[in-house]
């Protein structure tokens, strides 16, 4: 079963409780939602990890950065989301290219991209 270890403790350590509460409340729905079905409870792992990288005026590069990791660790492969990461690369027009020291995910359905 799918516990988000590692993200609750990154939501923890944010300074905006509103963002928290919702954070918390995404999270909580998912790990519900595991219970009853693995490939909605994806989909809700998909939303987290957009809600994460599409917070780039509200969070510090840093916490989004362990928010973004802590969700791909706590799914590992459990759960069928539709993101990929990319360590040391870049998003650009063409999609995430090689660039040492920037990380990047990538929905692979619509094939956004995020640095982060």
């Amino acid at each position: 079963m799918v516990k988000f270890i590692q993200t609750k403790k990154v939501v923890q350590s944010i300074k905006s409780k509103n963002i928290q509460k919702d954070l918390m409340k995404m999270i909580t729905r998912t790990e519900k939602t595991v219970k009853v079905s693995k490939k909605t409870a994806g989909i809700h792992v998909s939303n987290l990890i957009r809600t994460a990288v599409s917070l780039e005026n509200t969070l510090p590069k840093k916490t989004r950065k362990s928010l973004v990791n802590a969700i791909f660790n706590d799914t590992k492969e459990e759960l069928p989301h539709q993101w990929a990461r990319y360590t040391d690369h870049e998003c650009t027009g063409k999609g995430c290219i090689p660039h040492v020291g920037t990380d990047c995910a990538e929905d692979t359905v619509t094939h956004a991209c995020y640095s982060y």
